[in-house]
C-alpha cells in the first residue's frame, strides 16, 4: 500500500495584513529642561521630526498623535488617563528608572497633549514610602525618557519587546522607618540646628526634649517641623531657647535601600 504525501503551499502574511496594535516603550533622548523646573514644551512639529520620524520598522515615520481609544496608534498620553507613561532615566548606566538620591523617591514622567498638539513633559516623582506624588525639579539641562508608544504591526521595530529593565507604578520599595534621636544644637535664640534626615510626620509624632522638658508638634505644640527644618515658637510654648540649652528631638524617618 503507498504512502500518500500532500504538499502545501505556505504563503507569506505580510505585517500590514495583521490588524494588531502593540505598546512598547521608545525613547526620547535629550530632552531640554530649564534647572528648578519640572516640565517642558515640545512643539508638534518639533516633537514629530526629533522622536517619531524614521523610529518605526524600516525606518518608517510614527504617526505624529496621541492614542486616544484602544484601537488607535499613537503616544500614550495623560490625556486618556495613562499617568506615569515615561520612564526618566537620570544616569549613563544600563538602567532606565531612577529614584531621587536625596529621598528615595521614584522618578517618572507624564506626557499630555496640549490642545494645539504639542506636547508637555512633566518629571514627577513617587514618595517611597506614602505613595504621594509631586513634581519633581529638574537638577540637569537634560533628560532620557522612555515613554509608551502604541504602535501597529507593521510599524514595530526590531528589539521594541525586548524586555527593558523599566518602572512600573506604583512600584512597592525596599524603604524601612527609623525612630531617630539625635541631639540639636540652639544656634541662636530660638533658632535650632537642623535634623539629620527629613522627618516622616505622617509616621508618628516628632518630638522635642529640652532640659528635661518635652514638646510635641501637634497642633497648639509650638513645633513645626518641614523637612530637616525644625521651628521654635516661643510665644506659643512659654520658652525661650538659649545657646547652651540641651535639645533633643525624637522622630520618624524613612530609608530607602
Amino acid at each position: 500500500m503507498g504512502v500518500g504525501v500532500t504538499n502545501k503551499v505556505q504563503g507569506t502574511i505580510h505585517p500590514r495584513q495583521v490588524q494588531a496594535l502593540i505598546d512598547a516603550y521608545t525613547k526620547l533622548v535629550g530632552i531640554g529642561f530649564v534647572i528648578g523646573t519640572s516640565s517642558t514644551t515640545l512643539p508638534n512639529n518639533s516633537f514629530r521630526i526629533g522622536y517619531l520620524q524614521n523610529a518605526g520598522r524600516n525606518g518608517q515615520d510614527l504617526p505624529n498623535q496621541r492614542a486616544t481609544t484602544f484601537d488607535e496608534a499613537g503616544v500614550l498620553c495623560t490625556n486618556e488617563g495613562n499617568f506615569g507613561t515615561g520612564v526618566v532615566r537620570l544616569s549613563t548606566g544600563p538602567r532606565v528608572e531612577q529614584a531621587n538620591p536625596d529621598t528615595g523617591a521614584q522618578i517618572y514622567a507624564d506626557i499630555f497633549q496640549e490642545t494645539n498638539g504639542d506636547f508637555t513633559i512633566t518629571l514627577k516623582q513617587r514618595d517611597p514610602v506614602s505613595g504621594a506624588e509631586s513634581n519633581f525639579v529638574a537638577t540637569a539641562t537634560a533628560y532620557n525618557i522612555c515613554f509608551l508608544y502604541r504602535y501597529n504591526l507593521h510599524q514595530l521595530p526590531p528589539g521594541a519587546l525586548v524586555s527593558k529593565d523599566v518602572l512600573t507604578l506604583p512600584r512597592p520599595s525596599a524603604s524601612s522607618i527609623l525612630d531617630k534621636a539625635e541631639v540639636l544644637t540652639v544656634t541662636a535664640v530660638n533658632t535650632l540646628s537642623a535634623l539629620s534626615e527629613p522627618a516622616r510626620l505622617t509616621n508618628g509624632v516628632f518630638w522635642l526634649k529640652i532640659n528635661n522638658l518635652m514638646f510635641d508638634n501637634l497642633p497648639g505644640g509650638g513645633i513645626t517641623v518641614s523637612g530637616t527644618t525644625v521651628t521654635w515658637n516661643s510665644a506659643i510654648t512659654g520658652l525661650v531657647l538659649n545657646p547652651g540649652d540641651r535639645v533633643i528631638a525624637y522622630y520618624k524617618a524613612a530609608r530607602r535601600y
